[in-house]
Order: structure tokens, then C-alpha cells, then sequence
């Protein structure tokens, strides 16, 4: 759900400036990853699966807002070093966070590692949505 729904938001939303995708897909990322852990919380199936459209959307939204944002500051023969290194930095993004909630979850349970982690999550996306909206005016 998460990803499918990220692709369809990318292409949705192809229009939209790299500032107004930022700022809404950080926006929905945050308000989608809440709405994962409330509806964790609850149990529910469906509210889990509605709150991974949520954040799915947010999380392509804003991966296309960065991109767009960022790769007219590469000259094109240096694209693809600028595209390479964006996917090394985030592979290791979800990798090296994966990695230590795999270890933090044996020692404090994989019920509070999930909140940690997805409040951290909260928390840094509406931090950046906030950055973006009152930062930058491009």
C-alpha cells in the first residue's frame, strides 16, 4: 500500500512545484504515520491499511518534491552522480534505522521500538514540512 500509493501520488501530482509536493507529502507522510500507529494501537486492519495510503501518498509526494527540488542544481552530465548519491543516502536512511530497530526491538519489545521509531518518523516529517513551508520560497 505504502509504495504503490506513493507511485500513484508521484504521478498525480506531476504538476504540483517541487515546494507545494514537499510541503504536502511531508504533511501526509507525518499525518500518515500517526494515523499507523493510532490505528496499531486500536488493532485495526483497515484503519491500518487507510493510514498506509495516507502516509504512501505523503511519502512519494515528498520523495518527487525533493527530487524536483534538487536536480536542476546538477549540471545534466552530473545527474547521475547527483541520483546515485541521493540513493546510497537513502538506502542507508531506512537501512541503518531497520538495522537498529531490529536490535532495539530484542531488548525493549518490538511494540515500543514501533512507536519510538514511528514517532520518530512524526516528528523529523513535520519538522521538515515546517522547514519547507516557512524556510524556503521557491
Amino acid at each position: 500500500m505504502l509504495t504503490g500509493t506513493g507511485s500513484v501520488a508521484c504521478y498525480v501530482a506531476r504538476r504540483r512545484t517541487s515546494r507545494e509536493l514537499t510541503i504536502a507529502g511531508t504533511t501526509a507522510l507525518a499525518v500518515g504515520t500517526a494515523l499507523t500507529l493510532a490505528a496499531l494501537a486500536a488493532g485495526s486492519y483497515w484503519a491500518f491499511i487507510a493510514a498506509a495510503v495516507v502516509a504512501g501518498i505523503g511519502f512519494g509526494a515528498s520523495f518527487l518534491g525533493i527530487m524536483r527540488s534538487i536536480t536542476p542544481l546538477a549540471a545534466p552530465h552530473e545527474r547521475g552522480e547527483l541520483f546515485a548519491s541521493v540513493f546510497v543516502v537513502s538506502y542507508l536512511a531506512f537501512g541503518i534505522p531497520a538495522v537498529a530497530a531490529g536490535v532495539a526491538s530484542a531488548h525493549i519489545g518490538l511494540a515500543e521500538t514501533t512507536y519510538v521509531y514511528g514517532g520518530a518518523v512524526v516528528v523529523l516529517s513535520a519538522a521538515a514540512a515546517l522547514l519547507r513551508r516557512f524556510g524556503s520560497t521557491d
